[in-house]
């Protein structure tokens, strides 16, 4: 009768990630002196259980909340400020870009938890669009191409 060794928590779990990233089963164990079968046993396990439990997603769900609430105030208070004429003179292009990202952000955050999955954001756009039309020294003048 083959005696069962204890295996720690730690290289338990390096041999779960390692299998869990590609790793070949029999590979691993040879790496870690443990059958293949308990490697693919671990594997299984590990698969079938949740990453975030219950009670983190709902931490997260009330975090998420939090920020997307305290963003649409942010909004509105930058809303409010934007009709001062002298803000706009001293800060319209950072305010414009500030309220703009904010508001494409939380948008991208809403529309994620509405489909149910992840929602990479479009990267922010710092210039218009380039025009076809135009050459490409008209389309952007402050480049120096």
């Amino acid at each position: 009768m083959v005696r069962r060794q204890k295996i720690a928590d730690e290289v338990k779990a390096q041999i779960i990630a390692e299998s869990v990233l590609g790793g070949s089963n029999r590979a691993i164990g040879k790496k870690y002196g443990v059958s293949e079968a308990t490697v693919r046993l671990w594997r299984k396990v590990a698969s079938a259980q949740p990453i975030v439990t219950q009670e983190k997603r709902v931490d997260i769900g009330e975090l998420v909340f939090e920020y997307i609430q305290a963003g649409f105030l942010a909004l509105i208070a930058q809303a409010k400020e934007a009709a001062t004429p002298s803000l706009i003179r001293e800060q319209g292009h950072s305010l414009y870009l500030l309220h703009g990202t904010l508001a494409d952000k939380l948008v991208s955050i809403l529309r994620g938890i509405e489909s149910g999955q992840t929602i990479e954001p479009d990267p922010p756009r710092l210039l218009p669009p380039h025009d076809s039309r135009l050459p490409d020294s008209a389309s952007y003048p402050d480049d120096d191409r």
